[in-house]
């Protein structure tokens, strides 16, 4: 058995595609698994599965999420000790911000193959790290050009977003 970490993108935003955290609790024990938890009303969730996987849990939550709410949702599902090890190998932008909030990882579908050529140009500054994305949104993410969309065209893979202090309280609830 094995505690894992799903990342759920674009609920809950501005009162469009909602999941109630109750309700995404009842979904997954429906889907057997066991002792879920979740973070905030933004799509962050831990569960302990049999299954280890990520890639099955993954394409099996999204499509039970889909089934039950009536679109899709982008879901990311990582092991919860690579999550543990993003928070504990440190954000490589952190002694350059001057506020935390500005410090971001986007957790990736799988390993991109960027073409180097294609860098998203503006002030912030990235760090692609195997299937993470580190981001320092100098002045803040909601003045950014850098969305994550951008982000999704660029690398081609599926992306979710995180503010570093709610990967620092997620990771310090799988431990």
């Amino acid at each position: 058995m094995a505690t894992h970490v799903a990342f759920l993108r674009g609920i809950n935003v501005g009162g469009h595609h909602k999941v109630p955290m109750k309700d995404l609790k009842v979904l997954l024990k429906s889907l057997g698994l066991r002792e879920p938890g979740t973070l905030l009303a933004s799509g962050n969730a831990w569960f302990e599965a049999d299954e280890e996987d990520p890639a099955v849990l993954q394409d099996q939550l999204a499509g039970a999420l889909e089934a039950r709410f009536g679109f899709a949702v982008p879901t990311i599902v990582r092991p919860a000790s690579e999550v543990v090890a993003v928070h504990d190998g440190g954000h490589p932008f952190a002694a350059d911000a001057v506020d935390p909030r500005f410090l971001h990882v986007y957790f990736l579908g799988a390993v991109p193959e960027p073409d180097p050529d294609k860098t998203p140009d503006g002030p912030e500054t990235l760090e692609l790290r195997g299937a993470e994305l580190f981001v320092h949104y100098v002045h803040g993410a909601g003045k950014s050009k850098l969305t994550t969309d951008r982000i999704e065209r660029w690398l081609g893979v599926t992306a979710t977003s995180r503010n570093w202090n709610t990967v620092g309280k997620v990771a310090d609830k799988v431990r």
